[in-house]
């Protein structure tokens, strides 16, 4: 009896070693289809504005030149 508890202790614990050896890139590649996801999913009114808004921010733009450009940028499809 000992000797079976002992083998299907074993067993366990290698097998789940098994599983685990997942290479570096594997992650990358299950998470790339998500990504092409996102970018075919159109953008609500709310997350385009926000993208608009850090690249007017990213661009440094004030006043009638930031309205100008969210105007354009939120337009845009």
């Amino acid at each position: 009896m000992k000797h079976a508890i002992a083998a299907l202790s074993l067993l366990l614990v290698t097998s789940g070693v098994a599983f685990a050896e997942d290479k570096p890139g594997d992650a990358a590649k299950a998470a790339a289809p998500a990504a092409t996801e996102a970018a075919k999913k159109p953008m609500t009114k709310q997350e385009k504005y926000k993208a608009c808004s850090k690249e007017a921010s990213a661009q440094k733009l004030k006043g009638a030149d930031r309205k100008t450009f969210m105007s354009s940028c939120t337009k845009k499809s």
